[in-house]
Parts: C-alpha cells; sequence; structure tokens
C-alpha cells in the first residue's frame, strides 16, 4: 500500500512547485508594452471583444488565444496583462506535467522536473508572451499525457485546443513523428527486467510500468477522441458559434506553416543554439550526462535502458535539427526543445540531489567550488568594466581567473585522492548545481523583470516596443489638460504599426494616414524623424522617443560576447518617433496655421 504521509508530502512539493510558477509567469505580467508581433494578435482579441466589428473580424493562425482573449478584453477591458494571460497560465500548466511520468522517470526526478519547468528561463521568458507557442505547446502535451493515460475525451479537447493554438502544433507532429521513426528504425529488442540505473526510491512500493513500448496506446478509444477533437474544434474554434472565421484561421494555419519552408525569418540557426547554450546550461550538462550514462548501459551491460528515456533522447534530436532546420524559425522555438530536455535532466539531477549517506566534506567542497565560482565572474565584471580605460591589469586577472579554476580543479582530486572518489563527485555536482542554479536565477529575472522583450535577451521577436508609457503619459497630460479627461484628444498618425495602434486603443479620435490632409490642425501629430531633422514652425511643439528597439548584429550573439554575457550590453538600432504637439495646448500660446507641414513631417 502507499504511503499516505509521503504521497501527500510529494503533492505538497508539487503545489510549491506550481505557485512558483504562478509567481515568476504572472508577476509584473503587464509592465513591459507590447511588441509589434504581440500587439498584432492582442490587436485581433481587442476587435473580438467589440460587437461592432462581429462580422469583419480577421484572425490569424491562431483562434484559440484570439477568440479566448477576446473574452477576456470584453469582460474586463483591453490591458497588457490580460493580453499575456492565457500563455501565462497555460505556461502554468506544464508544470503538472511530471505527475503522469512520476512511475517512468521516479518520484524525485518527476519533482525535479517540475521546479525545472517552473523556473526555467526559456519557458517563463515564452510564457510572458502574448501569442506566444506556449499554448500549442502546453495543450500538444497534455493531449499526450491524457492520451497515454487512456482518457481519450480529455486528449481529444487538448488536442483540438492545439490544433486552434497555431502552427506549433505542427512543429510538435513533425518532431515527435521523426523521433519515433527513429525510435523504431533503430528497434531496441524487450528487456529481460527492468533495471534500477534511475529508480531512487529506497522502497518499491508501486509497480513498474511494462517496458515493452514508451507508449502505451493499445486500448485507446480513438473514435471517442477523434469526436471530441471535433467537438472542440467546433464550439472553441467558432466561440460557440459567433465568429465562423475561427475554423478558417485554423484551416489556413497549415498554409502558413508550410509557407515557413519558403519564407525565411532573419534569424540565424547559430542564434538558437546560442540561446540553447547560454540561456539553458543546467538541463542541457545534465540531459548529457543522463545521455551518456543510457549508451553506457546500452553498450557495457546486458541490462538495456528504459526506452521511455531513449524515446526522450531521440525526441530531443529530432526537436532541435527540425527546429533548426525551419526557415521561418524563431528563438521562442526552442521551448519545443526545452521540456524533453529537462526530462532527461531530471534523472541525472535526482540522483545528484538524493540525501544518502551525504559526507560533510562533499558539502564543504560544494560551498568552496560555489565561492571559486563567484570570485570568477567578479573578477570577469571588473575586467570588462576596465576596458578602455585601463589595459594593463588584463593579463593579470586573466591569470588569476585561470588560478581560481585550477584551485577548484586541485581540490576535486585532492578529495578524491584523500577520500574517496564518491565524495570528490558529490561535492563537485552539488556545486555546479549550486551555480548553475544562479545564473538560470539570474537570467530569469533578467529577462523577465529588468529587460522584458528587449533583443538582447535573445526571446523575443523584434522590434521590441521601448518608450511607449513616457509617450502615453504624454499624450494623457495634453488630453487632461485640454479636454478634461484622457482619451478624448484628436491624434493623427503618420506612423501606422501594431504597437502604435495597441498603445492608442483608447484614443477613439486617432486616425493613421499615410499623408497629412491639406488644411487640417490636428492637435496632436506622430510621425518618424527624418534623417535631416527638420524643425517645424511656431505651430508645433515637438519630442521625440524611442519606440522600436532591433538587434544591432548579424550573428548569432553581438561581436563583444563577453560584455553580452556579463553585463548584457549589446548594440541596438533604435527608431525614433516624434510627438507634435500644437502650440496653443500650452497655456500662453496662440495657434499659427502650418506651412508646409506635410514635407516637413514626411
Amino acid at each position: 500500500m502507499l504511503d499516505l504521509r509521503k504521497l501527500n508530502f510529494e503533492y505538497f512539493l508539487y503545489l510549491i512547485a506550481v505557485f512558483l510558477g504562478v509567481i515568476l509567469r504572472f508577476y509584473n505580467l503587464g509592465a513591459a508594452p507590447l511588441s509589434d508581433s504581440e500587439a498584432g494578435w492582442a490587436l485581433q482579441a481587442l476587435a473580438i471583444a467589440n460587437p461592432s466589428t462581429a462580422g469583419n473580424v480577421t484572425m490569424g493562425q491562431q483562434p484559440a488565444y484570439i477568440l479566448f482573449t477576446g473574452v477576456l478584453f470584453a469582460l474586463f477591458g483591453a490591458s497588457n496583462f490580460l493580453a499575456r494571460f492565457w500563455p501565462a497560465l497555460t505556461g502554468c500548466l506544464l508544470i503538472l506535467l511530471p505527475i503522469a511520468f512520476r512511475w517512468r522517470i521516479g518520484r524525485v526526478a518527476a519533482l525535479v522536473l517540475a521546479f525545472g519547468l517552473a523556473i526555467d528561463p526559456g519557458l517563463v521568458t515564452v510564457s510572458r508572451q502574448a501569442g506566444s507557442p506556449m499554448m500549442a505547446l502546453s495543450f500538444t502535451l497534455w493531449a499526450i499525457v491524457f492520451a497515454i493515460s487512456n482518457l481519450p475525451t480529455l486528449a481529444g479537447v487538448s488536442a483540438g485546443l492545439a490544433l486552434l493554438s497555431g502552427t506549433g502544433i505542427y512543429t510538435a507532429a513533425v518532431s515527435f513523428a521523426l523521433a519515433w521513426a527513429l525510435y523504431k528504425i533503430l528497434s531496441i529488442p524487450n528487456r529481460k527486467q527492468e533495471p534500477q540505473t534511475f529508480n531512487f526510491d529506497e522502497k518499491q512500493e508501486e509497480p513498474s510500468l511494462p517496458d515493452s513500448q514508451p507508449f502505451q496506446l493499445s486500448k485507446f478509444h480513438t473514435r471517442r477522441f477523434v469526436l471530441s477533437a471535433a467537438i472542440t474544434l467546433l464550439l472553441a474554434g467558432t466561440l460557440f458559434f459567433r465568429y465562423p472565421q475561427g475554423l478558417s484561421a485554423w484551416m489556413e494555419a497549415l498554409s502558413t506553416y508550410l509557407a515557413g519552408w519558403i519564407t525565411p525569418s532573419g534569424i540565424p540557426a547559430s542564434r538558437l543554439l546560442a540561446a540553447l547554450l547560454f540561456y539553458e546550461p543546467l538541463p542541457l550538462i545534465f540531459a548529457a550526462i543522463t545521455i551518456v550514462r543510457i549508451l553506457m548501459v546500452n553498450v557495457l551491460d546486458d541490462q538495456r535502458p528504459s526506452r521511455f528515456l531513449i524515446f526522450l533522447a531521440l525526441w530531443v534530436v529530432s526537436a532541435l535539427l527540425f527546429v533548426l532546420a525551419y526557415p521561418s524559425r524563431q528563438v521562442a522555438d526552442l521551448i519545443w526543445v526545452i521540456v524533453p530536455l529537462w526530462a532527461l535532466a531530471s534523472i541525472e539531477l535526482a540522483k545528484a540531489v538524493s540525501f544518502k549517506r551525504v559526507h560533510p566534506l562533499s558539502l564543504a567542497q560544494a560551498c568552496l567550488i560555489f565561492l571559486l565560482a563567484g570570485l570568477i565572474w567578479i573578477t570577469l565584471g571588473s575586467t570588462l568594466l576596465a576596458v578602455g580605460s585601463d589595459t594593463s591589469w588584463l593579463g593579470l586577472r586573466l591569470i588569476i581567473v585561470l588560478g581560481i579554476v585550477a584551485m577548484g580543479v586541485l581540490t576535486t582530486i585532492l578529495v578524491a585522492w584523500g577520500w574517496s572518489w564518491e565524495v570528490s563527485r558529490t561535492g563537485l555536482t552539488w556545486g555546479l548545481i549550486a551555480i548553475l542554479f544562479v545564473y538560470s536565477t539570474s537570467l530569469l529575472w533578467g529577462a523577465t523583470q529588468l529587460r522584458p522583450n528587449l533583443p538582447q535577451e535573445l526571446w523575443s521577436t523584434p522590434p521590441a516596443t521601448g518608450q511607449a508609457k513616457l509617450l502615453m503619459r504624454t499624450i494623457d497630460d495634453l488630453s487632461n489638460w485640454n479636454e478634461g479627461f484622457a482619451g478624448e484628444i484628436d491624434i493623427l498618425s503618420m506612423v501606422d504599426l501594431p504597437s502604435l495602434r495597441w498603445a492608442l486603443r483608447n484614443y477613439h479620435q486617432t486616425r493613421f494616414l499615410a499623408d497629412l490632409p491639406p488644411n487640417e490642425q490636428p492637435a496632436i501629430i506622430i510621425g518618424k524623424v527624418s534623417n535631416d531633422n527638420p524643425t517645424l514652425n511656431t505651430a508645433y511643439r515637438g519630442q521625440d522617443f524611442v519606440w522600436g528597439i532591433s538587434p544591432g548584429w548579424q550573428g548569432a550573439l553581438p561581436e563583444q560576447v563577453l560584455r553580452w554575457f556579463a553585463l548584457r550590453e549589446a548594440t541596438l538600432q533604435n527608431e525614433l518617433l516624434i510627438l507634435w504637439a500644437r502650440s496653443d495646448l500650452f497655456q500662453g500660446e496662440i495657434s499659427n496655421p502650418p506651412k508646409q507641414l506635410n514635407e516637413q513631417i514626411k
């Protein structure tokens, strides 16, 4: 029988992981302005919230996001927070996935996987982006979980929602099919017994699942699955028959996906590899160790490794190859690689964090290695800050860094020599885990709170939006001074960007035109700053704002990689907008008709 006390404590830890994931995904969710990519999806949802546009709504290939977000906008009003609500919520649902695989990989490994999915920098960052592929990832994985759990109705509902969540479902289908084909080609024979290599429980209180196949679907009710998926597509895809455009948008997702094979995104494949290397070192290193152990068990032992783990390894490889090969790739597509990568890493991490027979010297060694890593980081930061002012100390600082590394290596060797390799390996592993955990936490905080959606964090689709809050605060002040309320002043914008339309969504007297109509003198004009920086006549006052922020490099990373790595400094390209306010909006000014205003603004 199961120990209920252990079970309750285990699920209490899952609850902590979910709570942590919710905090990381929802804290300051609406603080950063929407980028052009995000605003494009949010504007479609905003059209859903307006009943007068019911027959004229044009949907993209994510009808689930557009319709569900439109409902939120209709109930609570449009905001940045609600525009990102559904990706953040579905990102939280990923944290519960390991519960379904706790008998496959072990209870400790499943808990490690849950916490890994909760705090992973890439998953959290993509979950905080409107219109991101996070909904497709979450619904697809839950469809797989319900399918292997023999719950066809729930699997069909999840699959239907995944189909309505954009082209990500096709990425999952192709990579999953490729992994399954490779698995079949290898045709690994059945084992005679289940090895204990990846079991970290002291007592086997629950029977192991058969390992003849990674997934058992022999009793799966396909008809019930198809029926529930079709009903979900019909009801959720049309918002209960209110917007039939949702079904056409779903069918167009396939053509959009296929068009991506001939439409490059401009993002090099090396940037995805760089993001995986610099943002995911913790799961990457320990997943590699797990794969090495699988190969060693396969080659050196008579028993075969778990087929489920073999399939996960093949899934990681196939998903990574597919994402890199897809011309219309985005860095956010790496989430299809990160989840199975964490599943593999959790095996080795669970073994590493086991507290059985802990030697005090291992703890001391881990603390020393962590302190040495801190010294290296401080030395690296001070070296980079000194570049350009005093370069005479660079050689000495490099020698100091090498000396610190040598001290860590020597400590590991001496502990292994004086006590045992087991004690030394445990201390080295714990120290490495502590270092990578702190590093991942700093990456997470920087990408989501300090520099949300900015290009130097790699995860967003450029261009990012810059001084939107400052521009809107200026417009609100002008409207309050002259009309008594925000949102009442008339605006003419000669710049038409989704992010700007979203920012001005509450100003109903806003017009977007390519040219200024003759003999018109709107209260506010928004235009681009021309190359020769012309000045308007006394009828208007102008102020420029940084709006679009794009990467200033073409390759994987900025040219000064070390400064980017340590300080997140990178060359950026800023697109400026200029806000022209009519002079009579300010106290004591008299308006004069503009002369040749159209030519000066363009």
